[in-house]
């Protein structure tokens, strides 16, 4: 392991494993370069539970970097990041065919259900594909290939769901986030069944949908931009008539239910960091975005979260993990947050050297906690793992990359 105080950068040379197949909360299972992907994705109008893991790849050198100074952090290929005492089985939301380039089009979605270790899943699914025609009750769900802020998925807090946001668009449809076509929410379960009935009619308009969460399964939350219909929108799945209940920040990024509690994220205004929307979770218009106290209200870049109940000396969450996807040098990467029932401190940052994060996912397991989480390129971008076991310096894993002409953008521990 290589542990310095000061960044290290060492090249190393990665073989992907590429996987194809035909086409938080506490419970088990459970978002390169700098921010882009705000409301200037492809818009012209004014991002839990238990973790463990087992052998490590050998080892490359990469940077991290702490809250008070920059740190090395050994880094490696393949392997599971170690600690814990298995690999854990995720998904992944990946976007793109494999063949065609990614553009401003709309793309198709998949799912990917593999382990924290990048091997596939024994016994799962393998790959789901969200619909590209409408079939009975479920629309297409396609998503922008060059749109770095949508794509985020979330596990129910039931666990027994992933939830995703897209467009009924067909493959293809030029500009895909900028149309006035209807967004729509996909539900899959353990099993891969696939429900996209449920549309977002009105909502985000001409602008990004990003992503949806639920505490049951039925009760849906959806996150994304526009200039009037931005915000949050609250549904049931089915439905085609969503309800704004947050219009300020009217650009939010990622949204979780967790320990019930409705929290977001936003790169707008003073909201660059997790917020409470309302208190609960909030059915009905006219709710309050509330800054998580101590978090940063300018120029932070934050996606993906998890919040966690860790500490019996601490009511309520008191850990919090934070995508960023600023660039290392700018702090960027995993962030890691601790409350000490008054106020939120930064308590580390962790990176591989090259890029920052959006898709993240972790959960508690095996004496400390597993983190996913995707990295910040637009094109064949990696899967990191790290297990969190209290160390200044824990290794950081490369699980897989996407293939050419593919990207991963959500990531979420699989549903039970």
């Amino acid at each position: 392991m290589i542990s310095s105080r000061s960044f290290v950068a060492i090249s190393f040379a990665v073989v992907p494993f590429v996987f194809f197949a035909c086409a938080k909360g506490s419970s088990l299972p459970g978002g390169g370069g700098g921010a882009g992907g705000e409301g200037g994705d492809e818009w012209s109008g004014p991002a839990q539970s238990s973790s463990s893991s087992g052998g490590m790849g050998g080892s490359g050198g990469m940077g991290a970097s702490s809250s008070s100074a920059s740190s090395g952090a050994s880094s490696s290929s393949g392997g599971s990041g170690g600690g814990g005492s298995g690999p854990l089985p995720i998904v992944l939301l990946r976007i793109g065919d494999g063949v065609t380039t990614l553009s401003s089009a709309a793309a198709p979605v998949s799912l990917e259900w593999r382990l924290t270790d990048g091997s596939a899943t024994p016994g799962a699914p393998g790959t789901t594909s969200m619909p590209q025609v409408i079939s009975g009750s479920n629309y297409q769900l396609t998503l922008s290939g060059t749109a770095s802020s949508e794509g985020h998925l979330s596990l129910s807090a039931n666990g027994k769901y992933v939830f995703l946001a897209g467009y009924a668009a067909d493959v293809g449809t030029l500009n895909v986030s900028t149309q006035i076509v209807s967004r729509v929410v996909g539900r899959v379960d353990a099993s891969g069944n696939v429900n996209t009935s449920t549309l977002l009619t009105g909502a985000f308009n001409g602008s990004n949908v990003r992503g949806a969460t639920s505490s049951d399964g039925t009760s849906i939350w959806v996150s994304g931009n526009s200039t009037t219909t931005g915000g949050i929108h609250y549904t049931t799945l089915g439905s085609s008539s969503p309800t704004q209940i947050l219009s300020n920040p009217l650009n939010t990024r990622c949204v979780h239910a967790s320990g019930g509690q409705l929290y977001a994220t936003s790169g707008a205004g003073t909201f660059v960091n997790v917020f409470t929307v309302g208190a609960g979770l909030p059915t009905s218009t006219g709710q309050t975005a509330t800054s998580l106290p101590g978090l940063p209200t300018l120029g932070a870049s934050p996606y993906g979260f998890v919040v966690l109940d860790l500490s019996a000396a601490i009511a309520g969450p008191d850990t919090l993990y934070v995508a960023d996807d600023r660039s290392p040098a700018n702090g960027g990467g995993i962030q890691k947050w601790t409350f000490d029932g008054a106020s939120w401190s930064l308590a580390a940052t962790w990176n591989d050297g090259t890029a920052g994060v959006r898709g993240l996912a972790a959960t508690p397991w095996g004496g400390g906690v597993r983190i996913v989480a995707t990295t910040a390129e637009n094109n064949e971008n990696r899967v990191l793992t790290l297990f969190d076991d209290g160390s200044a310096f824990p290794e950081i894993v490369i699980a897989t990359i996407a293939p050419l002409n593919t990207v991963f953008r959500g990531v979420a521990f699989a549903p039970q």
